[in-house]
């Protein structure tokens, strides 16, 4: 029975330290499930603003101006939210050795979430399509970077 304690708890050290790294591992999340989300929200949200684009010939009422106001609101905590993800991203990133350096892009695509938000307080809507493909590029930028994707 002594010989096989020996690898019993070499089998439980590996499992548990192999386990530990990769669930502490601060990229695990944006690659599995933070770039994969954005990729979903900017193509809704460039869908959602084509959209919008389409409708804006539209004859204003109270009603219509109500609904603006609404779509604006939407745009303005959507942009927030992305920033907020964003920096955290970017602040997960430089806590790795030498990740200063390289959350760099992420912290550029949090700079373009502050641009669609100016963008969408004016609702210049083909501004906020131009950052959302910006966005996704840095997205894209990312995965390649971080992800091997």
């Amino acid at each position: 029975m002594s010989s096989t304690r020996p690898i019993w708890l070499l089998i439980i050290v590996v499992g548990a330290l192999s386990g530990a790294s990769c669930d502490d591992h601060p990229l695990r999340d944006l690659c599995r499930r933070d770039l994969p989300g954005w990729q979903k929200e900017l193509f809704s949200a460039r869908i959602a603003l084509n959209l919008e684009l389409q409708g804006e010939r539209a004859p204003a009422s109270a009603e219509n101006l109500s609904s603006q106001t609404a779509r604006k609101e939407k745009w303005l905590d959507w942009a927030e939210s992305g920033l907020k993800r964003a920096q955290s991203a970017a602040d997960q990133v430089a806590s790795l050795p030498g990740g200063i350096a390289r959350s760099r892009i992420i912290s550029d695509a949090a700079t373009d979430f502050v641009s669609f938000h100016g963008y969408a307080q004016g609702m210049k809507r083909a501004r906020m399509i131009e950052v959302l493909e910006r966005l996704e590029q840095k997205r894209q930028q990312i995965a390649a970077e971080f992800c091997g994707l």
